[in-house]
C-alpha cells in the first residue's frame, strides 16, 4: 500500500490512516508506525507531526533514547511495580528513523527519492481533535524541508541510493549497485530534461555489480563536520510545543527539562481539580529573553482576558476572578498567534470560598 496504489485502495489507507492517528494512545509502540505509514502514503508533513507531537514530544531523553517513562509520560504498567531503572526501549528512535528514512526513498516496483519530504500541507490534520481555541496554530506549522541530503540509503534489489534536495528540487541522485540487477528509477521531473511539462519518467537500465550511476550534479560541499565547532550541549526546539531535546548535559540540561515539562503543556492546555467556589487566579506569563504574546482561555468563563505583544524582559500579570459551580476539573487553554510564541512562568489559584 502507498500514494501509488489503485484510488480505492488508497481512499480506504487514508481513512484507516486518519482514524488511528487520532485515535490511538499515547504509547512508545505507536507513533513510528504511524508516522511511516503516513509517509508510504505521501503524507509527508502529516508524519512529522505525528513523530513530534505523539512520539519525541513523549519519549525521547536527551541521549536520543525512548524510554517508557519521561517528564512527560509513565506507561500505566510501571505505577504500580516500577522498574529497578527505566530501560530504554528501541521502538521510539527507531520509529523516527523508520518514518524519517520513507520521506526520502521509497521502494516499491520504482525506485523514488525524496516521495514524502514535508511540503508544508497536512492532509491528516483534523481541527477538532484539537483544542479550539488554538486551531489556526497546528495547520500546516511543520515547515517544508526544501533542502535535505541523504546518503547510502539501501533500496530493494540491492541499490544503494544516494540523492540531494535544494529549494523544493532534486539536483543529484546517486546509484551504487551492490550485486548487479534491473534499476527501474522513477526520474524526478527536474532531471529528465522535461522540466516545466509535468513529465515524469521511469529509467531503466541494467547494472553489473559494483556499478555506479549518477544523475544530476551534486553541490559542492562548502565543509564538513569536522571542521564545525559544536557546543557541549546541543538544543533542538519542537516545532509545536517548544519542548527542548537536548544532545549531551551539563549542570542545567535537568533544570531545563524539568521546568520544561511542567511549562509547556502537550496540546497548549491542562486541567486542575477544583472543588466548586469562589476564585481569584493570577496568572504571571512572558521571558526574559524574547518577545511573545500569552492569550489565555477558559472554556466556561465569559469574556477571556485578551494577551498583549510583550517585550523581552517585561511581564504579563493577570488576575481573573471566577466561580468554579461544581467540583470537577477547571480547564486553561493557552494559545499566542502566527509567528510568535507563548509563555507560562507560575499560576497562583486563591480560593476565597466554598459554597
Amino acid at each position: 500500500m502507498s500514494k501509488n496504489s489503485s484510488d480505492e485502495l488508497y481512499g480506504i489507507a487514508m481513512n484507516t490512516l486518519r482514524y488511528v492517528s487520532e485515535n490511538t494512545e499515547i504509547g512508545v509502540f505507536g507513533a513510528g508506525w504511524i508516522a511511516s505509514a503516513a509517509a508510504k502514503l505521501g503524507e509527508g508533513t502529516a508524519a512529522l507531526r505525528i513523530l513530534y507531537e505523539n512520539g519525541s514530544n513523549y519519549f525521547i531523553h536527551s541521549n536520543g533514547l525512548g524510554y517508557e517513562e519521561s517528564e512527560r509520560y509513565v506507561n500505566h504498567c510501571l505505577t504500580s511495580e516500577p522498574p529497578l531503572y527505566p530501560p530504554a526501549m528501541m521502538e521510539p528512535s527507531g520509529g523516527i528513523v523508520m518514518a524519517v528514512n520513507t520521506m526520502l526513498l521509497n521502494f516499491d516496483d520504482v525506485i523514488e527519492v525524496f516521495p514524502a519530504v514535508p511540503n508544508g500541507t497536512d492532509n491528516l490534520w483534523k481541527p477538532e481533535t484539537h483544542s479550539k481555541y488554538v486551531e489556526y496554530y497546528f495547520q500546516n506549522n511543520y515547515p517544508a524541508w526544501e533542502d535535505c541530503r541523504f546518503d547510502g540509503l539501501l533500496a530493494k534489489g540491492g541499490f544503494e541510493i544516494s540523492a540531494e534536495r535544494r529549494n523544493s528540487k532534486a539536483v543529484y541522485i546517486k546509484i551504487h549497485s551492490l550485486r548487479g540487477g534491473t534499476l527501474r528509477l522513477l526520474l524526478p521531473e527536474e532531471l529528465t530534461g522535461f522540466a516545466g511539462l509535468g513529465v515524469d519518467r521511469i529509467y531503466e537500465k541494467e547494472m553489473k555489480p559494483g556499478e555506479t550511476l549518477i544523475i544530476g550534479s551534486e553541490i559542492e560541499k562548502t565543509g564538513g563536520c569536522e571542521e564545525r565547532e559544536y557546543p557541549a550541549v546541543q538544543t533542538k526546539t519542537a516545532a509545536n510545543t517548544y519542548k527542548r531535546f537536548f544532545l549531551g548535559e551539563d549542570r542545567h540540561t535537568e533544570f531545563y527539562k524539568a521546568v520544561d515539562s511542567l511549562v509547556c503543556p502537550y496540546l497548549l492546555g491542562f486541567s486542575i481539580e477544583l472543588p466548586r467556589g469562589k476564585y481569584n487566579m493570577l496568572i504571571i506569563s512572558e521571558d526574559e529573553t524574547e518577545e511573545s504574546l500569552t492569550r489565555i482561555h477558559m472554556p466556561h468563563i465569559y469574556g477571556n482576558p485578551d494577551g498583549e505583544h510583550i517585550k523581552a524582559g517585561r511581564y504579563q500579570c493577570k488576575i481573573i476572578p471566577f466561580m468554579q459551580e461544581r467540583d470537577g476539573l477547571f480547564s486553561i487553554g493557552l494559545s499566542t498567534e502566527k509567528g510568535m510564541k507563548w509563555k507560562l512562568n507560575a499560576i497562583f489559584l486563591n480560593k476565597e470560598y466554598y459554597y
